[in-house]
């Protein structure tokens, strides 16, 4: 039905069309299949195409450039790319993808207080004082020695196998809210409820987020 109905819309030489969640009600196999299909078919369209979906990937795979919905207003369009690695509010982080957003103070340039994991964290995106939280991708957080830099000790108090890797929830000592670790299968296998390590968050990849967009 998706291919009949994009062929109809494509029959009258649109100026622009707009895909609504067009893989919606799919199997995995097919919305691959059809996601090739619609992207192949779309890269020969001349017009402009505006897809509203809430699949983070399928979003990455098809869009060139990308805009958030935040509390009924938009936020700026940005790169699909640049979206996904430095989004600009807490929304944005939270829509793309990251289990990991908090609330933070900014102490200096380059280094902030997040209290929910009694964390003094290094960072290296530039602060101003609109930042209201910090956030950091799960996959990016990795076991580590105690003198690296933004090292955290944390005991796990949960883990559990997805498809294809190992997540982790962790509790920072002295802190009060949890961090979510994705590792793969073989380095997160030693780790079960109730044991303890070193953990690093790469201060490249640690996100300063605003709550709301400045208008």
């Amino acid at each position: 039905m998706q291919r009949v109905a994009l062929c109809r819309m494509l029959a009258g030489e649109p100026e622009a069309i707009l895909l609504d969640e067009p893989f919606a009600a799919l199997d995995s196999h097919l919305r691959w299949q059809l996601e090739g299909e619609v992207k192949q078919t779309l890269g020969e369209f001349s017009g402009v195409a505006l897809l509203v979906s809430h699949d983070r990937g399928e979003v990455y795979r098809m869009s060139q450039r990308v805009c958030v919905l935040n509390d009924g207003a938009s936020e700026p369009v940005l790169g699909t790319a640049e979206l996904f690695d430095h989004p600009l509010t807490l929304q944005a982080a939270l829509i793309t993808g990251c289990k990991n957003c908090v609330p933070a103070e900014i102490l200096s340039q380059g280094v902030i207080h997040v209290p929910d994991w009694n964390a003094r964290l290094a960072c290296s995106q530039a602060a101003d004082g609109a930042i209201t939280h910090t956030g950091i991708r799960a996959h990016y957080i990795l076991p580590c020695a105690a003198e690296v830099e933004n090292a955290l000790y944390c005991r796990v108090v949960e883990a559990a196998d997805d498809v294809f890797s190992r997540v982790l929830t962790l509790l920072p000592a002295g802190g009060t809210g949890t961090i979510r670790v994705e590792l793969s299968r073989a380095a997160g296998e030693r780790f079960i409820p109730g044991s303890e390590g070193w953990f690093c968050l790469p201060k490249e990849h640690i996100m300063l987020l605003r709550e709301t967009h400045e208008r």
